[in-house]
């Protein structure tokens, strides 16, 4: 819809690390990523690990793949039961490249209420 246009308008990229401050307890994270370079849009070119306090997520996610080889999708991931237990909730990249990661959006959503 409008409001998915309006996150994917923009991106961050060269990502190692991204750190909320969060109430401890536990959420559901969303990844929104789409491939917005146009030489990027081939296989093995937007290869990424996502780590999301600790645990691997992602593990070498082809996003051009992931994307049915469509520059024109979107990709949604979700990711339930993140539990927070130090008032941060941290996100981790890493690149067979060395090039960090990239993302369109993420949002954070309470699953319980939190501490």
């Amino acid at each position: 819809g409008n409001a998915d246009r309006g996150l994917l308008r923009t991106e961050a990229y060269n990502l190692h690390a991204y750190r909320f401050t969060v109430s401890n307890g536990t959420y559901t994270v969303r990844l929104w990523n789409r491939i917005g370079y146009e030489p990027n849009a081939a296989p093995g070119q937007v290869v990424m690990n996502l780590d999301i306090e600790g645990s691997r997520v992602w593990d070498n996610k082809d996003l051009f793949i992931a994307l049915n080889r469509d520059i024109g999708n979107h990709l949604v991931s979700e990711f339930k039961n993140i539990e927070v237990k130090d008032g941060r909730l941290d996100l981790e990249w890493s690149t067979p490249f060395d090039y960090g990661g990239w993302c369109n959006a993420i949002e954070i959503l309470p699953q319980t209420t939190p501490k």
